[in-house]
């Protein structure tokens, strides 16, 4: 079985608040997170180091619902299955990797990205997305 390195937060898996929420308040809540993962998944990517592009490319999300069919290829031609072992929670955004030497690269192991891609990234954005979500849920309650 492979690794999988998954980026969740109480941020983009925070299902029982947003049941408590009224539905159209969800559905934008939903909106917001799923913009606020495509623009986390862009940053990921871009802080990447690239060899092969083989770790680059297998970075993908899956939102809740969706199926996890994702295949990729390197700089070589070579194609690769990149579904997620784990599936995706109830109102859960998840940008992973299967890739074995993921992990090893998030950890520092690369010059090119000797503070990973993924810690820091959930550093950056989990700020402006709390913000974003109290804005919605400001908004759409009154």
């Amino acid at each position: 079985k492979m690794a999988t390195l998954r980026f969740e937060t109480n941020a983009f898996a925070f299902a029982a608040a947003l049941r408590a929420l009224p539905p159209r308040v969800r559905v934008r809540a939903h909106e917001v997170m799923l913009g606020e993962a495509q623009d986390f998944l862009r940053t990921v990517r871009l802080r990447t180091p690239v060899l092969t592009s083989r770790l680059r490319n297998s970075i993908h999300l899956v939102a809740f619902g969706a199926a996890d069919v994702y295949a990729y290829t390197d700089n070589r031609g070579q194609t690769f299955d990149g579904h997620l072992a784990d599936p995706v929670k109830a109102n859960e955004i998840v940008v992973g990797t299967n890739v074995p030497y993921a992990l090893a690269v998030e950890s520092g192991s690369s010059q090119k990205a000797p503070l990973g891609m993924f810690a820091v990234t959930e550093i950056e954005k989990s700020v402006d997305l709390q913000q974003r979500m109290g804005e919605v849920v400001k908004d759409l309650w009154t």
